[in-house]
């Protein structure tokens, strides 16, 4: 696997002011902590970054561009993702997966996310995060969306627009979660998908603007 930068069982590591393009994986970090990526471009990658088991680290200020799958995608617990700039992958643009490991108290913030080919910020077997304050627009796919029992999540004041899917999306299984003070206007296509979709149950909606949802009881 062709990596541009390679982080394996390290701890209190800093990357600044890098270019990294051109590689299956930008970016590597596996069972790391305590990392510090501020101001990379990371672009034309298969991936951009991920970080594989690693925990308490932060991503801020960076720019990821045309990676063909997956620009950002975090397996692990207390990591931040805040005030980067995510166009054109793709696939998605910020992935948050708890599948194959935790994926909690992870906090997704300030960014903005646009041109992603199916999904913009996607969250698989994650809790206890906040997904707040980002910009996500003009994705072929779904805008922001919870899936594979998501659970006690927050999603609040985002501004979720002009994606072809829903705009905020909550699939069967994932419950417990609090969204509100959403902006979400011009997703979907009024029939099948919507600004505001939620497939579950026992979700909270909260003082949202939209023009489309589905269920009624959405607020």
């Amino acid at each position: 696997m062709e990596v541009g930068i390679w982080l394996d069982s390290v701890k209190n590591a800093r990357i600044e002011d890098s270019l990294i393009t051109a590689n299956f994986v930008g970016i590597y970090a596996f069972r790391s902590s305590n990392l510090s990526f501020v101001n990379v471009t990371v672009s034309g990658n298969e991936y951009g970054i991920e970080l594989e088991g690693s925990n308490d680290s932060i991503l801020s200020a960076s720019r990821f561009e045309g990676n063909e799958v997956v620009a950002i995608f975090v397996r692990g617990s207390d990591n931040v993702v805040k005030n980067n700039e995510v166009t054109n992958s793709g696939f998605g643009g910020i992935n948050i997966d708890g599948t194959a490991g935790s994926a909690n108290r992870n906090l997704v913030e300030g960014n903005i996310v646009t041109g992603s080919k199916s999904y913009g910020i996607g969250m698989w077997r994650a809790a206890d995060c906040v997904v707040r304050r980002n910009i996500v627009k003009g994705n072929e796919g779904v805008g922001i969306m919870l899936t594979e029992m998501s659970n006690s999540n927050t999603v609040e004041e985002n501004i979720v627009t002009e994606n072809k899917g829903n705009g905020i999306f909550l699939g069967q299984q994932s419950t417990g979660n609090m969204i509100r003070a959403n902006t979400a206007n011009s997703n979907g296509d009024g029939i099948n998908t919507f600004d505001l979709h939620d497939m579950s149950s026992n979700n909270v909606w909260e003082n949202n603007t939209y023009s489309t949802k589905r269920p009624d009881t959405i607020k």
